[in-house]
C-alpha cells in the first residue's frame, strides 16, 4: 500500500481483494500494537510507526525475493524455452548445450538492444560489462580482449 497509496491498488498488484489486504494489515497492526497507516484525502499514508518499519520491511521483501529466485525451478526438469540475445561467444557452446538438454528450446534475439530480464524480455543476458549494477546477477565467464583491425588504405 505504501507503493500504491490505496487498498484497492495494493490488492490488484497482489492479485487479491481489498478486504483481504485490509484484514492482513489490521492483523499486523494488532500483532504489533501500533497503527501503520492513516487514512487521508489522498488515500492511505504511513504513520510514524509505519515509516519506522518500512526500511526493514523492504529489506525483508528483498531477501525473500532473492531466496525465491535462488530456489525457483530447482525441482523441475531442464525443459522449456529460453530467450537470450544472440552473441558470437555462444556459437561454440550452443550445439553441445542443446545435445545435453534436448527439451530446452532457445529463441535468439538478433538485436543490439539491451533486453530487460526484469520485464521478461529475455531470460538470459550475456553482456560485456566491467561492473554489475542494479539487481543484476552475473558470472565472469572469462577475460575478454577485443581488438579493432583495419587496412591502412
Amino acid at each position: 500500500m505504501t507503493r500504491t497509496g490505496s487498498l484497492l491498488s495494493a490488492a490488484e498488484q497482489l492479485d487479491g481483494t481489498h478486504a483481504t489486504v485490509r484484514r492482513q494489515v489490521e492483523g499486523l497492526e494488532v500483532q504489533l500494537g501500533v497503527r501503520l497507516f492513516r487514512r487521508s484525502a489522498g488515500g492511505l499514508e504511513l504513520s510514524a510507526a509505519g515509516r519506522m518499519l518500512l526500511p526493514q520491511a523492504l529489506e525483508a521483501e528483498a531477501s525473500l525475493r532473492q531466496g525465491f529466485n535462488a530456489v525457483r525451478g530447482l525441482d523441475g526438469e531442464a525443459a522449456g524455452r529460453i530467450r537470450l540475445p544472440a552473441h558470437f561467444l555462444l556459437a561454440p557452446v550452443l550445439g553441445e548445450f542443446l545435445s545435453l538438454y534436448p527439451d530446452i528450446h532457445i529463441d535468439m534475439n538478433l538485436s543490439y538492444a539491451i533486453d530487460s530480464i526484469k520485464k521478461r524480455e529475455t531470460d538470459v543476458s550475456i553482456r560485456h560489462v566491467h561492473d554489475l549494477t542494479g539487481d543484476a546477477v552475473g558470472r565472469k565467464l572469462f577475460p575478454l580482449s577485443i581488438g579493432v583491425f583495419a587496412w591502412r588504405s
